[in-house]
């Protein structure tokens, strides 16, 4: 059974989703969306034209697959993300019709005007280290851009570095890392593939105890698009962190708030978090529940998936697998042997509690799991702002308002958490 779903829908919207009843991992979801790629064709299917529209979710390493594939069948491409309530973004185009970075109606496809740039900092950053072959890509965090300004800037950037000889192709596989959109993703992937033979992808959840794995999303010669490259690392000083606690108290606001405040802090070592529960709520369920609060409420109940041992356990490596020195992960709101799992590879916890019971419940877990707590938070969504008791050695305090329509990253406890946790990696053994 495939692990990524691709149909043609009235001959120019290719209608795109993950499997939801396929667990599995990054490099052979790739795998399966360049073989139904192939097929499709192969078939006549996706026969090519001026204009192709690609709707629905997709990673990073898949974007790549996608663009490299229909890139040169089609004079521009469209990608949208209903998960994210935006419009189509022009994300590769041949043809001045249909300028990069532009936006379209999917049913005219006329261009949409949008607000003019204003900013002055690109929203999009590359840093590249020739020696190594690395290329890291990142979204300004100190710049607020509309998705199809950052496509823009991505592609100015590259164009900037191709044009001034810094990046001028190589048989040498091209690893990539990085914070990056999906959208961004098919611009990286447009503007590199007739540069390097073989193109690569990080995924921090098929890492192993020292070695870093890219997935190979592009290949001209000696790879298999799929194949993992691996890359030897030091081990870094790490923590492992578990937001746990009872239902409804709003852990996925803290985990984005908390995603959001790391990625901001100029002192914060790498990280990452992500959602260890199958709650419908990935990345992308924040920010749209934000913007519109109603699709991302239907959305959640259309990507809700099973809460089996089979999930659990594949979260669970996925957990062990990521190397990054902060890792922060949530997981569900009652006490199963699911959750027994995956917080079995945490290294800490942190309690966001609503009552007394809740969080002697959530405490015990973390002691028969031989778990430090390193916070305990009190989630009051009556209060009006947040309170801190003490920090050392366990934070604790309480957070005011965990609503999912608020943009929490600005509260002072979770920057207090943040900083704990940032202490706690600089002092691990």
């Amino acid at each position: 059974m495939t692990s990524y779903l691709i149909n043609l829908e009235a001959g120019d919207t290719l209608i795109v989703d993950f499997n939801r009843d396929v667990n599995t991992t990054g490099d052979q979801i790739v795998k399966d969306a360049q073989a139904r790629l192939d097929e499709l064709i192969k078939s006549g299917e996706l026969s090519g034209g001026k204009l192709l529209k690609i709707n629905g979710p997709s990673s990073v390493p898949v974007a790549y697959v996608l663009a490299h594939r229909l890139a040169h069948l089609y004079s521009a491409i469209a990608y949208s993300d209903p998960r994210l309530s935006e419009p189509c973004i022009i994300v590769t185009s041949t043809t001045p019709d249909y300028p990069v970075g532009s936006r379209i109606d999917p049913t005219s496809n006329q261009i949409i005007e949008g607000k003019p740039d204003n900013q002055t900092n690109p929203s999009f950053l590359i840093n590249w280290n020739p020696n190594q072959e690395i290329l890291e890509a990142k979204i300004n965090n100190e710049v607020t851009a509309d998705g199809n300004q950052l496509v823009r800037d991505a592609e100015a950037r590259f164009k900037t570095l191709i044009n001034s000889g810094q990046l001028k192709g190589s048989k040498q596989p091209l690893l990539i890392n990085g914070r990056c959109t999906t959208a961004a993703a098919f611009v990286m992937a447009n503007q590199l593939a007739h540069l390097y033979s073989v193109v690569a992808v990080y995924d921090p959840k098929l890492a192993e105890s020292n070695l870093d794995k890219y997935i190979v999303v592009i290949s001209h010669s000696g790879y298999q698009v799929g194949e993992t490259i691996d890359v030897k690392r030091s081990e870094n000083k790490r923590i492992k962190v578990a937001l746990c606690g009872e239902a409804h108290a709003g852990k996925t606001c803290l985990r984005e708030g908390l995603k959001e405040t790391l990625l901001n802090l100029p002192h914060a070592p790498d990280s990452y978090v992500f959602s260890g529960c199958p709650d419908g709520e990935g990345a992308w369920f924040y920010p749209t529940a934000q913007r519109n609060p109603e699709l991302a409420r239907q959305l959640k109940e259309d990507y809700k998936a099973q809460f089996t041992p089979k999930f659990a356990k594949v979260k669970a490596q996925q957990i062990k697998a990521i190397n990054l020195p902060i890792l922060v992960f949530d997981v569900g709101g009652k006490i199963t042997p699911e959750n027994q799992t995956i917080m079995s590879k945490a290294t800490h916890a942190v309690i966001l509690t609503k009552s007394e019971k809740g969080f002697q419940s959530w405490k015990q877990l973390c002691d028969d799991l031989n778990v430090p707590v390193v916070a305990i938070l009190n989630s009051d969504y009556e209060a009006r702002e947040d309170q801190f008791e003490t920090d050392d050695p366990i934070l604790k305090g309480t957070i005011h308002y965990l609503d999912r329509g608020e943009n929490v990253s600005t509260r002072p406890m979770i920057h207090r958490l943040a900083n704990h946790l940032i202490n706690l990696v600089n002092t691990s053994a």
